[in-house]
């Protein structure tokens, strides 16, 4: 890998970071894509591996300035976070087990079905949230 490649890697990942962490959608749907293009050799680990790194060191740094900012509700992080993880190890079963010309495939019909589904689903009409809700009163710190 020539040292403008690598460069224009570590650009393409910083800014996927920055643009994920803004919007809070994490950066491994774009970042997985790139380095299966990049790596059409790469494991399914290998690239699964290297997108996480990228989200969490993006989503490590948001979160430690949210916490600085006192901007984040605890109680719901760590139930979300309860669900998270079962889910996480689930994925990482199951891509192990997978060939990479399946994970691609499968990979590329997730992200095509999600594009689908943002780009054509209904949208409700704006009513009174039910009373089945969590209510939570946040306060900026």
């Amino acid at each position: 890998m020539s040292p403008l490649e690598f460069l224009a890697l570590v650009a393409a990942g910083a800014g996927i970071g920055l643009y994920a962490t803004a919007v809070g959608a994490g950066g491994g749907f774009l970042i997985a894509p790139l380095l299966l293009l990049r790596h059409d050799a790469a494991e399914p680990a290998e690239v699964t591996m290297a997108a996480l790194l990228i989200v969490a060191i993006s989503s490590g740094l948001g979160t430690a300035i949210s916490l600085r900012r006192r901007r984040i509700d605890l109680r719901a992080a760590l139930l979300m976070l309860a669900a998270a993880v079962p889910a996480a190890l689930a994925g990482a079963g199951a891509n192990t087990a997978l060939p990479r010309s399946v994970f691609a495939a499968f990979f590329a019909a997730l992200l095509l079905v999600l594009g689908l589904y943002l780009m054509l689903r209904p949208h409700a009409p704006s009513a009174e949230p039910g009373g089945g809700g969590w209510a939570r009163d946040f306060t900026d710190g």
